[in-house]
């Protein structure tokens, strides 16, 4: 297999490539889950340590960038370096239902406008205090469960496009 092809974004994909790299980060939030919820019965406790100080060294405002291992790098650019083929084997994914990768941002919209009000809550005073902050959050959660269960049955369980299309041939094919 050539490894290279999970670093651009032009191709198809076939199922089993989706869930080979959607499955192990469901799986390892089942288990932090587990962890966080029901300490006395912990499955892994070294993933909910290693979640525990990187939430910590995230939200602490003393710990300085400098006061940050080597560890903690390495394990920030593994999770960037995982996201962004993540994001390749998505818009591949997408690519063989014969749809754009631009449905990548509809898969990132509701976070990324949930992102946008806490920018400018505080260059909005009018509604700091309201329950916007309540609804836009319901509403986002809302939005990203919906577009996360499409993104799961579209990606995950209906067949791609047979034969080529505009973005490839089709990846079940076999070349000659």
């Amino acid at each position: 297999m050539n490894f290279l092809k999970f670093f651009w974004f032009s191709g198809r994909a076939p199922r089993w490539l989706y869930w080979l790299f959607v499955l192990p980060p469901w799986f390892l939030i089942a288990l932090a889950f587990n962890n966080f919820m029901f300490p006395e019965n912990q499955t892994l406790p070294i993933l909910t340590n290693w979640i525990s100080d990187l939430t910590a060294k995230m939200t602490d405002p003393s710990v300085q960038s400098s006061d940050k291992t080597f560890s903690d790098h390495a394990s920030n650019l593994a999770f960037l370096l995982f996201a962004y083929i993540y994001n390749v084997v998505i818009v591949k994914r997408l690519h063989d239902r014969d749809k754009s990768g631009f449905w990548l941002i509809g898969i990132y919209l509701p976070y990324i406008l949930f992102f946008v009000y806490f920018i400018f809550r505080d260059h909005l005073p009018e509604i700091k205090n309201s329950d916007f902050l309540v609804i836009s959050f319901i509403i986002s959660k809302i939005l990203s469960w919906i577009v996360s269960c499409w993104m799961l049955i579209e990606l995950g369980f209906f067949a791609g496009t047979k034969g080529p299309n505009k973005y490839g041939p089709d990846p079940k094919e076999k070349s000659v």
